[in-house]
């Protein structure tokens, strides 16, 4: 059985880039895209005239946007345009992040607490309009393995990891 890529579909990629696809058999016993394809498609371009697309005056609540990805996301969201929410329990980061960008908001939270959670994202709707965009990206994962860990730490993990995700989709959820 041969598998077939998606033929000429547009995607909605990262940071509000769109990419095509096109149609063509994937390789046998290999991946439906190599990893320069797959570069290319997350760096998509738009249909007009090749500039990305634009994220102006839209908002984006970025967790972890203290350090790692997180921050990242949250530079390359304001770089195309973007109101960021930067959400972080390090305030020392997210002052990195927002380092000379006006349109990097700093919010510190512990995603682990829901009522810190909903006075945030209500604090990001009243002063930056409704929340257009969410990335998630608060999480930790300490280097030692699972069986070296004691169990207030794995505890730990679920909550920023697992329950921080779940406390911020409801409370970023429309209405």
């Amino acid at each position: 059985m041969r598998r077939w890529r998606e033929s000429s579909e547009q995607r909605p990629k990262a940071a509000g880039t769109v990419a095509r696809v096109q149609a063509r058999p994937a390789p046998a016993g290999g991946s439906a895209a190599s990893p320069q394809e797959v570069a290319a498609a997350g760096r998509g371009q738009s249909e007009e005239g090749g500039s990305p697309v634009a994220f102006h005056g839209k908002v984006a609540l970025v967790t972890g946007a203290g350090s790692g990805m997180g921050q990242i996301s949250a530079w390359r969201l304001a770089d195309v345009g973007a109101q960021v929410a930067a959400v972080d329990i390090n305030e020392e980061g997210l002052a990195r992040t927002a380092a000379g960008r006006d349109n990097v908001h700093v919010f510190p939270c512990d995603v682990t607490d829901p009522s810190q959670v909903e006075q945030v994202v209500a604090r990001v709707r009243e002063q930056l309009g409704p929340i257009d965009r969410v990335t998630h990206a608060a999480a930790i994962m300490p280097a030692s393995p699972l069986v070296d860990m004691p169990a207030e730490q794995i505890l730990k993990i679920m909550q920023v990891n697992y329950a921080g995700t779940v406390y911020v989709t409801k409370a970023t959820l429309p209405a």
